[in-house]
Parts: structure tokens; sequence; C-alpha cells
């Protein structure tokens, strides 16, 4: 990606090229500064989803949540979009829906209808006497924690059951439900992802560990940020947690006078000797 500033016109160049996943899934550029503006950082979010007419969603989004306004020219390839704001706030579309002629086959990863089937399911997974039926193949496919339980010898493999204990059911059926059929509710719902992103640490699924640390990155704000920065450091979230201290250190005069800064200090002192850091570098 690279980021050009005409001086003599006022706009910037973003150049990014990204690359599209198979599945419809929404996916962000790193963060990025315009000289001219201090203490402001913009991302862009885009979801590519194929069909027989296929859709494309792009956003910016800006750090601080002050009122302004901008004039934005979308490029995908050689189609053209614009919008003009002068009430931007956090999310900027850029348009809402971008009509690209042509078919992009798509596959899913399984089919659906294994999705908590008993059809052809060689596994349970027992979670609080809640009995899920799977399939090793799939979970294997999706977690490197899961295929070395399912390797003949381990105790899972030889009883055909997993038990999962201190993680609740509707996130594990989540889990499961991304393992199937390459869907989330993560991919949308902040507060869906930082559960998500415990379950996605805990087995190693990359993918959608990927996607919450990016929902995250893309909802974080002044309110959330430290129950972000919180669960960053406990699952070794390292872009999610710079991302949550560059955004402490922007906002740290608000961030820092709340309570629950104050309960983090206690809670992880270690944590907070990074920040303290961050702080004296600003």
């Amino acid at each position: 990606m690279s980021l050009e500033e005409n001086k003599s016109t006022g706009y910037v160049k973003f150049v990014w090229s990204p690359r599209f996943s198979p599945f419809p899934e929404t996916i962000y550029s790193d963060y990025f500064k315009i000289d001219n503006l201090e203490n402001v950082i913009f991302n862009i979010g885009l979801k590519f989803e194929p069909g027989l007419i296929n859709f494309l969603t792009l956003w910016v989004k800006k750090s601080s949540s002050e009122v302004s306004s901008a004039l934005i020219k979308v490029m995908f390839g050689n189609i053209e979009a614009k919008v003009e704001t002068n009430d931007w706030k956090d999310l900027c579309f850029v348009p809402k829906n971008l009509a690209i002629p042509g078919t992009v086959k798509t596959r899913k990863p399984y089919d659906q209808k294994f999705y908590n089937s008993e059809e052809l399911s060689d596994v349970t997974i027992i979670v609080d006497k809640f009995e899920i039926p799977a399939h090793k193949v799939i979970l294997a496919a999706q977690s490197e924690v899961f295929a070395k339980m399912l390797q003949s010898g381990m105790k899972e493999a030889m009883k055909n059951e997993i038990n999962i204990k201190g993680l609740d059911l509707e996130i594990i059926l989540e889990m499961l439900h991304y393992c199937y059929k390459g869907e989330t509710k993560a991919s949308e719902d902040t507060k869906v992802a930082l559960q998500m992103l415990e379950v996605a640490d805990i087995y190693q699924i990359i993918k959608l560990n990927d996607i919450c640390e990016r929902t995250l990155i893309n909802n974080m704000s002044t309110e959330n940020v430290l129950d972000i920065i919180d669960a960053a450091d406990d699952h070794n979230a390292f872009d999610l947690r710079k991302s949550a201290i560059n955004l402490i250190v922007l906002h740290s005069k608000k961030v820092v006078a709340s309570k629950k800064f104050q309960k983090l200090c206690y809670k992880k002192p270690e944590l907070m000797f990074e920040l303290t850091y961050a702080f004296g570098n600003k």
C-alpha cells in the first residue's frame, strides 16, 4: 500500500491492493495518517460479495469522533465512485453498494448440511453436558489444536469425544458455524468478536482470529479500547494490542481518567508499564 499527498489539489492518493478471500469476508487496510491532520488515523474496510452481480462495499473510518467534511473518490479498476460528506463521524461509506459486472466462482468450505448434523458425524463435542455432532476432518482442517487432539493415541481420538469446559455454549456453536460455513457474527459484532477472540486463540483457528482482530480494530473507540487491549493482552493478539495502544495514546486524557483504566493498572502492571513508555514517546 502507498500514500501520496498532492499539495496543489489538497487530495490524498491512497493505493491499496488487497487480496480477496473466496468467501464474502470483510478485510481492512493498515492504519495510516495524513500529514496535515494531527492525532487522527484512518483505515479502509472492504467487503466483496460475489455472485451474478458482484457487490463491493467500501468505507473509510477515522479514529476521531469529531464531525468533519470530506470528498472521497474511489477507483476499483475502471469503475469510479465519489461521495461527499459534511457529517463524517466514524464511518463514511463510499458507496454503500457498488455493482461490478461479471461472475466470480466461489465455494463454501464445506456442505452446510453437515453443520450440527449427525449425518456422517464421527466425533461429539460436549459443552456443559450438551452434545454437538461434528466431523473430525472439518475440525482438523480449521484448527491445529483439534487436529492434534484427533490424532491416533489421544483420548479425544479414542473416545471420539471432545469435552470443552469454561466456555459458553453459544460461543462454541458460533465457532463451529465458522468452521463449517466460513461465516461468523464476529465479522460485524464487536461483542461477539471479543468473545470469539478467546476461542480462536485457544484452538488456533488462524483465520477466525484474524477476523476478530480486524473487527475490533475497525470498531475500536475510547469507550471500548480498554476491554479490547485487555483481551488482546490475554490472547497474544499483537496487532490488536498495538492498535489499542496507539488509540489510547491519541486520546490519553479521556482514557486515563476512567475508572476502568485504574482497575487495569492493578490487574496488569506490565501492560501499564508499556503504556507509560508509549505516553513518554508520544
